[in-house]
């Protein structure tokens, strides 16, 4: 009977053990499907010009750092992110309408490394952009990586500060970058 109950101790043991292990696996897979989410709302924002999704990527006191300046609280960014939108509505405007219909840039985001720890990550990945040129032709026009720090707010990942190094602008490259806040 002594040995039945031997056995029943370590298994009982191992399971809660492996439960552990299990739940805590699922809670970094969690969090990083919902920050890798973060970054898809953020980029497709981006390229599909939506001020508000943009500007809602970020905490009320988001920070993002770009080649541009550094924008500091949510209001501020949604006001870089709709000057920028309404730079790009001219541009079409302006277009040469006699010339092909021109193909808007995309961006991708891959190679994400992250680390989580409770209601706070960082994280780092690389960025890049892809453009159509005159003859319908795709290319890389940028690249660069981001360096971010995230923030669960209310159950929801959202960025707190982001370092966007464009590789292609002078004074942005990585050998060179010091990250302001």
């Amino acid at each position: 009977m002594q040995f039945n109950k031997t056995i029943m101790a370590i298994f009982t043991g191992a399971v809660f053990c492996i439960s552990a292990v299990h739940v805590a696996c699922a809670g970094y897979a969690d969090d990083r499907a919902e920050i890798e989410n973060l970054m898809s709302t953020y980029i497709f924002a981006l390229d599909l010009k939506d001020v508000e999704a943009y500007a809602n990527t970020f905490t009320e006191d988001g920070i993002i750092n770009h080649a541009g300046g550094i924008e500091r609280g949510r209001e501020e960014i949604r006001e870089f992110i709709a000057g920028s939108a309404e730079n790009a509505r001219r541009k079409w405007e302006a277009r040469d309408r006699s010339a092909p219909r021109p193909i808007p840039n995309r961006h991708i985001i891959d190679n994400l490394e992250l680390e989580v720890n409770g209601n706070t990550a960082t994280g780092r990945a690389y960025w890049t952009s892809v453009t159509v040129d005159e003859n319908r032709h795709a290319h890389v026009s940028e690249y660069g990586f981001y360096e971010d720090e995230y923030r669960r707010v209310n159950g929801k990942w959202l960025f707190s500060y982001r370092l966007i190094v464009n590789e292609f602008r002078e004074g942005r490259e990585h050998s060179v970058v010091s990250a302001i806040k």
